[in-house]
This record gives C-alpha cells, structure tokens and sequence, in this order.
C-alpha cells in the first residue's frame, strides 16, 4: 500500500525524538491541509504533516530524488501519487492520512481486486487489525481497525480538526514549511522506557519538563530546520537547553577523523534560550547536503 502501517511504531518514535530537540519563526497557522485536518482526531496530541506535492518541486529533492522516493506501488498507485500525508497520535493509536493527487485511487483498488468492506459507506480494506479506508475520492487513513471507524464516525458527526491546544504549536512555524510537527504535552512510552534502562532517567525527566514542542523543515536549494520546546518553567528551559549543547559536544568530539561530514551537521545546530522557550536551528548549503546523502549512502 501506499503507506505501509507497520511503520506506525517508528513514525511516533521519530516525532517524539524530533520534539524533543525543540525554531521559532512568527506566522499564521495555516498548516494541514483542509481536506486532511477535517479528519484529525479530537484525542490527537502529536501529530506530523508533510506536503508533499511542495517538496517534490524543490531543487533539493529534484537533485536527491532517487535516495528520497521509495519506488514501490500497490495497484498503480505510487508513492509520488500522494499529495500530502499526516500522521496522528493520542500516545495509543496512530493513524496515517493520506491526500492523493489523483481521485480513482478506489477504482484502481478495486480494478486490483484488493478485498474490502464497507464502514459507513467508506471502503476498508486490510487484514481485520489493520485498516487503509479510503474517506473520499482522493483521501485515505490508514492505521488500527477500530481507530479508523472511529475516524470513520466522527467524520459522520462533522467532528474532527486540528486540537485547540495544537493550535498555537503549530502557528509557531513558517507557512512555507513543507514538513511540520507539533506535540502537546508528556511523550509516551517514556516509563517503560526508563523501566528497561535506568541511565535514560534524565532524558526522561528532561522529556518531562517539556509542555509542547514543533519542529519545521522547509527545502529548496538548501535545507532549514527549526525546532522549538516551551518548558514548564525557566529552570526546565535551562537543563534542556544545556542537555541539547552538551549532546552535540559530545557527538562533535566522538566524530571519527575520516568522516568530516559528521562535524558539518553537527556544526550546522544552533540551540538558544529566552526564559521558557529553548529554540534549534539549522541550515544545510548545498555542499553540506551533498555530504549528509553521502554520508547516509554509504552507511
């Protein structure tokens, strides 16, 4: 399928990861898309938006395009057919969206003979756990069963959108961003986390003391990254922002000497502090980019 649902696991890990290295840059919130936020569910706390159909226009992805663009398809239909995806989160059930830039993804489903059923006149297919329901001609969720009907009924209540409290998270980044995060409140998973090994205790605690977090990507010929935390207080800000400088002290002086490219990134990060808030940044030229591929190439 076009979004593979046993990837949820590592999606929500990577959105909890990326919050908590926490840019801010003033702008109206305009962010998910409207055919997408009007199915949100009202329970999400994480969520991650990429436009894609914005990014593929970019210097940076037309140069890496083959490193960046999966080549698999289900039943004609392609990675380079979505549009848009969002992935939602409530700290249980993650779900994916998915806004496609053609509208017979239904017909082409069903022309491959894929079996489905039918939920409030939405079309389900999957293996009775999993679940890829498409909610309109050029929309799809995919995720849990029972998540995706309850998508499914909210949609029929004229429920669903973008959480108030997400709300101001996200109008912390640019409109230009192509890639956009925002995250209200504790990471889950963090206890047991701190269960299996101790020495991640004050990774957790510092987790803690965050009370929302963004992070926005925006790419043309280089790459700009901004990343920001509000913390529960001042002294929070601090240990958090002193924990993120000395990492990437310490990921700067463990560098091996023949991979230079490693002292790039790490180089690019710009942490700050005002009262609160604790901001990232980055930018990577293109001879930095070209680097980083080259590095993940050979890895």
């Amino acid at each position: 399928m076009m979004v593979d649902v046993s990837t949820k696991p590592a999606i929500a890990a990577a959105l909890a990861l990326a919050s908590i290295s926490c840019g801010h840059l003033p702008s109206r919130n305009q962010r998910v898309g409207p055919s997408l936020a009007k199915f949100i569910p009202a329970d999400t706390t994480m969520l991650l938006d990429a436009h894609l159909d914005r990014l593929r226009n970019t210097a940076v992805y037309r140069k890496y395009a083959d490193q960046l663009a999966p080549r698999q398809q289900v039943a004609g239909i392609t990675p380079n057919d979505i549009a848009e995806a969002l992935v939602c989160s409530d700290g249980k059930n993650t779900e994916v969206f998915t806004r496609f830039s053609r509208s017979d993804v239904g017909g082409k489903m069903r022309s491959a003979e894929r079996p489905f059923t039918t939920y409030s006149g939405a079309e389900i297919y999957g293996d009775g756990r999993e679940a890829f329901a498409l909610l309109a001609p050029d929309v799809a969720a995919a995720g849990p069963l029972p998540a995706v009907k309850s998508v499914i009924d909210q949609s029929k209540r004229g429920e669903g959108g973008i959480p108030a409290a997400l709300e101001p998270v996200l109008a912390n980044l640019p409109v230009q961003d192509q890639i956009q995060a925002a995250m209200v409140g504790p990471i889950p998973g963090l206890s047991g986390i701190t269960a299996e090994n101790p020495n991640f205790g004050n990774l957790v605690r510092l987790a803690h003391s965050i009370e929302s977090a963004s992070l926005g990507i925006q790419a043309d010929n280089d790459v700009r990254a901004h990343a920001r935390a509000d913390c529960h207080s001042e002294e929070d800000a601090r240990q958090v922002h002193d924990a993120l400088r000395g990492f990437i002290g310490l990921a700067r002086l463990a560098a091996p000497a023949n991979r230079p490219e490693l002292l790039k990134v790490y180089d690019a990060l710009n942490v700050t502090r005002e009262k609160t808030v604790v901001d990232v940044t980055a930018q990577f030229a293109p001879q930095d980019l070209d680097a980083l591929f080259g590095l993940l190439k050979n890895r």
